[in-house]
């Protein structure tokens, strides 16, 4: 199949993306390339251009698919992938750190990567993973031969941010889950303490996986099992923004996204429909929005 975009007069913008394109919802809904290609076409067009990809979406299949439809122009968007086996076999070790590089770019048919992030799960200790000898040695070997020019480490716990920090080595981090209306931790702390050390910042999550949506309310909501505090937040949240006359995803995108400490919010999408809603909120006038904002941070 040619890719949609080979021989196209499609140039990247030259100011720097502010939303960044999650591909995990979309690999995880479909292994389907026409469908797949209908959203990324989408998000061309509508100026998506900051890509972020793993190992893990469908089992390598995602960077080999998104390859493809770049069909030899990777410069046409900036793709964010992770350190990883497709298969979750990932070790941490120094050598299979390579050799887990070394496919990516297989897959993607680079001879290097734009950005490359190590994940560090929560549930998993990080400190193996930044040894010299280990995983964060050989990271470091591959971006000062240039292979990876910008070094970064997505992950939800604070703490594992915190250690890759101490490192020195990381230029950018995406943390997930801590930057949003329910839970704006990162956004107080850990975001700001990235900028000051000259970090770029990606807030992933900005929905809270979906919960922060009119549907995710009302299911939230209709549960048996939802907690007191959060139903408390979400009928304190659903009143502010009755006063305010503004919708939810409008809130939360422009709540996730402060331009004093966030470079990028990164989000999901599954349909060309919900990247629509997207971008027809970032080209609303955000006053309204804005002011909500920040009365939402002084009352919690």
């Amino acid at each position: 199949m040619q890719s949609p975009i080979t021989n196209s007069s499609y140039t990247p913008p030259r100011r720097a993306p502010t939303i960044a394109l999650g591909l995990g919802r979309l690999f995880q809904a479909s292994h389907n390339r026409d469908s797949i290609y209908e959203l990324l076409v989408h998000a061309l067009a509508l100026g998506f251009t900051f890509w972020e990809l793993s190992p893990r979406y469908a089992c390598g299949e995602a960077e080999r698919i998104v390859a493809d439809f770049l069909a030899g122009q990777p410069s046409a968007v900036t793709l964010l992938t992770h350190l990883g086996d497709p298969e979750g076999q990932f070790d941490g070790s120094y050598d299979a750190t390579l050799r887990c590089v070394e496919a990516s770019l297989r897959r993607l048919q680079v001879d290097r990567l734009t950005m490359l992030h190590l994940a560090a799960r929560a549930s998993e200790p990080i400190e193996p993973l930044l040894r010299s000898n280990r995983g964060l040695g050989a990271l470091v070997r591959l971006r000062d031969e240039g292979v990876i020019p910008l070094l970064g480490v997505s992950t939800e716990s604070i703490a594992h941010a915190e250690a890759a920090f101490a490192t020195g080595e990381f230029q950018q981090l995406l943390c997930f889950n801590h930057g949003h209306l329910l839970d704006s931790t990162a956004l107080t702390a850990l975001f700001p303490h990235a900028k000051r050390l000259d970090m770029r910042t990606i807030n992933g999550a900005p929905f809270a996986q979906g919960l922060l949506t009119d549907q995710g309310i009302d299911k939230a909501i209709d549960a048996e099992d939802t907690p007191e505090w959060l139903l408390d937040k979400l009928d304190s949240l659903l009143a502010m923004l009755e006063d305010a006359d503004i919708g939810i995803l409008e809130a939360a995108l422009w709540f996730a996204l402060d331009p004093d400490i966030i470079d990028a919010v990164l989000l999901g999408a599954q349909t060309p429909d919900e990247l629509e809603k997207v971008k027809i909120i970032l080209e609303s006038e955000p006053s309204a929005a804005v002011r909500f904002c920040q009365a939402w941070k002084k009352r919690t």
